[in-house]
């Protein structure tokens, strides 16, 4: 990858990752104005609706595709004791 490769990469990642998280969250946080949410369902690969959540102290129910004890083997999820 020579330098002008990565500086457009540097920008798409920024542009997709970080703009996109805070449209997202602008837009949740104009809905929870207006009907005030009481719960925000995500997907593990959006950070977004997560990040909206964290900022309105809100829960957050995450979407985990497949098997818990998948992602628990890598570090990555733990179950919480009832």
């Amino acid at each position: 990858m020579n330098a002008e490769n990565a500086k457009e990469a540097t920008f798409l990642i920024d542009t997709v990752m970080n703009k996109w998280k805070d449209l997202v969250i602008e837009e949740v946080k104009k809905i929870h104005a207006e009907k005030k949410i009481d719960v925000i369902v995500t997907d593990f690969w959006s950070r977004a609706g997560a990040a909206a959540a964290d900022e309105l102290g809100v829960p957050n129910v995450l979407n985990i595709p497949g098997l818990m004890n998948a992602y628990m083997g890598l570090g990555m999820a733990g179950i919480i004791p009832m």
